[in-house]
């Protein structure tokens, strides 16, 4: 006898098995289900804020080990259906916590490479080219996930001895004293 499933808000079903080609996928409503013939998984599609704390990351010129504190939106994709194919087939056996967990660390692992192609003068004077290229990059790792990120904020760059807090009033005494 046939079992009807309801999908709940905020994930997609992934029913598979006896009479069907591949995979049916939803998003929304339900469908019936043959119990032991047909398989039903759950994926999790809820946005996920990730908050990043780096310590003692290099920057290119490697004078300075800088700190990144950050916030990254990010979503499993269900606009399209390859977009959905390509979450379901990196995540649909993993826990919330799993998934939360390596999307922590590729949104570490590409900061930490933003951080290390600028300086930490340029980090200090272009932080929305920092953000747009991490933004970019990170942008680009997770389609291949099947994720999409929304943005990064609250961005706090800072290191252990206050060089980076004082770049750009070292570099105003310097321009002033100069032009006396």
């Amino acid at each position: 006898m046939p079992g009807f499933v309801r999908c709940r808000e905020n994930e997609a079903l992934v029913v598979s098995g006896c009479g069907l080609h591949k995979p049916k996928i939803l998003c929304e409503g339900g469908t019936f289900v043959w119990p032991g013939l047909q398989k039903v998984d759950r994926l999790v599609t809820k946005p996920f804020d990730i908050k990043v704390d780096l310590k003692n990351q290099p920057t290119q010129n490697s004078t300075v080990l800088v700190n990144l504190k950050a916030r990254v939106q990010m979503k499993i994709g269900t606009q399209n259906e390859e977009l959905l194919r390509e979450a379901i087939s990196s995540f649909l056996s993993k826990s919330e916590e799993e998934i939360q967990k390596t999307l922590q660390g590729t949104a570490e692992g590409i900061l930490s490479t933003a951080l290390g192609s600028m300086t930490a003068e340029d980090l200090k004077s272009k932080e929305e080219t920092f953000k747009s290229t991490a933004s970019e990059s990170l942008s680009m790792e997770c389609i291949n996930m099947g994720v999409l990120v929304g943005s990064i904020s609250d961005i706090e760059i800072s290191d252990d001895h206050g060089f980076y807090k004082n770049l750009n009033t070292k570099e105003m005494k310097s321009e002033t004293e100069g032009n006396n």
